[in-house]
């Protein structure tokens, strides 16, 4: 089935007649159109593995296919529509007579457009996946309260997350906000207008990496612990905004921890990062010419992100 992981083992060649060697096969059943991932981790086997998706019969075409060196992760990724589909696993490297242990993740990525968009209402957390910058993922909200946040949080340490807002004809609402890689991101009092949102991963890893993805308001009875902490306990505020590239950041946190401050420019490069303590004020100055800019201050524990205007 989609979004599983199986292991299973690959014998390797037949030393006596090389062209032998052991092909796995596995029916996969798609319950509606998306893009069809196959793919094996990083492994430490010395093995080389070659993948191959085919559609149904009677002619199992094949659809795509892809192999790498020893050592090396290997995936995939097919727009298929609903249906049964076959992936053959075989070895492309390394010499080995006795069978080797791999890993294979299939999943389904369904959300990839405005039309397949999820579903999410207030007070809701999901679990999602990013394939990496080529992918972003939609979401549908369908009724909106004034003074909610959109938050994406436990994101892997190598990728940054970048939020943005849409209205129900597919319009950008709003300024999209962008995070730092492994911190929690979030669009804080979303447009009352919004329709949808995306997520997208902004550095490109290579490979599926989860993150959660929760709509939230202060009415909500029930939040995840990041988020609660976040909205009850952490604040700042920037002021003058809009400035001349000289600002203050008041941070006003709970508990006692450094807090992060990184400024970055419309297109996620950073132009100035410093480190405060969790009560007070620090002064920034940017050698950076006029335009919009996000600052972000975060801890260990959370994150948040405002934007602001040099003139």
């Amino acid at each position: 089935s989609v979004d599983t992981t199986i292991q299973a083992k690959i014998r390797g060649y037949n030393k006596t007649h090389p062209a032998q060697y052991d092909e796995d096969y596995f029916k996969v059943t798609v319950p509606k159109s998306g893009v069809l991932i196959a793919g094996i981790p990083l492994n430490s086997t010395g093995i080389g593995y070659w993948i191959r998706i085919y559609g149904d019969a009677p002619s199992y075409t094949l659809l795509h296919e892809d192999y790498n060196f020893s050592n090396q992760p290997v995936s995939l990724e097919t727009l298929v529509p609903a249906g049964n589909y076959f992936i053959k696993i075989s070895q492309y490297s390394g010499a080995n007579s006795s069978a080797t242990l791999y890993t294979l993740n299939v999943n389904l990525d369904t959300n990839n457009s405005f039309l397949t968009a999820s579903e999410i209402n207030l007070c809701d957390t999901i679990s999602a996946f990013t394939r990496g910058s080529t992918d972003t993922d939609y979401y549908a909200i369908p009724a909106l309260t004034s003074g909610s946040h959109a938050v994406a949080y436990d994101v892997p340490s190598d990728i940054a997350l970048t939020i943005t807002a849409y209205d129900n004809a597919e319009n950008i609402v709003g300024t999209a906000v962008s995070g730092i890689a492994g911190q929690s991101v979030t669009y804080s009092n979303l447009p009352v207008n919004t329709g949808y949102i995306s997520v997208r991963e902004v550095n490109n890893n290579g490979i599926i990496s989860d993150y959660k993805l929760a709509i939230t308001h202060s009415s909500c009875q029930q939040q995840p612990t990041e988020i609660s902490h976040f909205l009850k306990s952490a604040s700042f505020s920037i002021h003058p905004n809009p400035n001349n590239g000289r600002f203050i950041i008041k941070t006003a946190f709970a508990g006692n921890e450094p807090v992060q401050i990184s400024v970055t420019d419309l297109f996620g490069r950073k132009v100035k990062e410093a480190t405060t303590v969790s009560n007070g004020e620090t002064s920034i100055a940017l050698d950076a010419s006029a335009g919009v800019y996000f600052v972000t201050v975060s801890t260990e524990t959370a994150g948040h992100t405002e934007k602001i205007i040099v003139q």
